[in-house]
């Protein structure tokens, strides 16, 4: 629903091209959304034509920022996102970054929660001072979606939050999911009880799908040599404990599969390749992909290097 409403306010400004400004464009577009209308179409018309002012496009989404109506703000995020995301220019996409981060106190908790989906997508050094001050004040805050705002404060690196994060475990008000990445975030800045606590955690538990699918990317994004080596034994396990992808195979069959696609793209120099956007191997045999992969860690021992580069 979010990408069909975006495509639609694309599409009304790609239809007002020819006869206005780019900020006029974009002022009737907002007043469109403002009053809940929007139009029937594609992005890729608009990305198009406008792929050479996207610097142009920010100064005019930008004021949006500030609109009393969330559903305008909201749009305003996506259309900055969408300006910046592919952009070469570095400065602009540090424009982005900073009122993206603004985004994540939103009053709108919904607002909130899309401003901390997109800021991942963006190297760390798109991240400004600005930008990871108002985090750091975010965490103080307590806003909303704070576990987003949490793993990108570990992702930054932000030390200086590490006692403001930790302050976190002592609150009685605050959920399990809060806390959880409160954890993950010290671990990935380097924090060894947090590490040794997040692996304790899954260790606990029985393996199978959900654990996979739910807990691993949790340790994937800890990126720490310990997790790893935890993550390798469950590679080499032949204990059957999970299900197949295949909806027609009731067997059991070993977890490592899934964990060989969490540690494929975080490797350096890893053997196998994933499918860009989705956590599948490019192979037509599964089988010996895994081989592939257990053999290379085993080669490799203690030097394989984990990149830490993205979120």
């Amino acid at each position: 629903m979010k990408h069909i409403i975006i495509s639609n306010l694309l599409l009304f400004i790609y239809m007002l091209l020819p006869a206005q400004t780019l900020k006029q464009q974009v002022t009737q577009a907002m007043d469109q959304v403002r009053n809940d209308k929007y139009y029937n179409g594609s992005e890729e018309p608009f990305a198009k034509s406008i792929a050479n002012e996207s610097g142009a496009l920010m100064d005019a989404i930008i004021p949006y920022m500030s609109d009393s109506i969330a559903r305008v703000r909201l749009q305003t995020l996506d259309l900055i996102y969408l300006a910046s995301r592919k952009s070469p220019d570095k400065k602009l996409r540090q424009t982005a970054v900073q009122y993206l981060v603004l985004g994540c106190g939103d009053k709108e908790s919904g607002n909130a929660y899309r401003a901390g989906q997109y800021l991942p997508k963006y190297p760390k050094d798109d991240f400004n001072t600005t930008a990871k001050d108002s985090l750091a004040a975010y965490i103080k805050e307590q806003v909303s979606y704070l576990d987003n705002v949490l793993k990108l404060a570990g992702y930054l690196n932000l030390t200086k939050s590490m006692p403001d994060i930790r302050n976190i475990f002592i609150l009685p008000h605050q959920t399990d999911k809060v806390k959880w990445a409160a954890h993950l975030a010290l671990a990935r800045m380097g924090d060894n009880t947090e590490i040794a606590y997040c692996i304790r955690v899954v260790q606990s538990k029985q393996m199978n799908n959900a654990i996979v699918y739910n807990l691993v990317p949790s340790l994937i994004y800890t990126r720490q040599k310990a997790v790893f080596d935890y993550l390798i034994t469950i590679l080499n396990s032949d204990e059957k404990n999970c299900n197949s992808s295949n909806p027609d195979n009731d067997s059991r069959i070993v977890c490592g599969y899934r964990v060989m696609e969490f540690l494929a793209p975080v490797i350096k120099d890893f053997p196998l390749q994933t499918i860009p956007g989705i956590n599948q191997i490019k192979t037509n045999n599964y089988d010996a992909a895994l081989e592939t992969a257990r053999k290379w860690f085993k080669e490799k021992g203690e030097k394989y290097e984990i990149l830490n580069d993205n979120y």
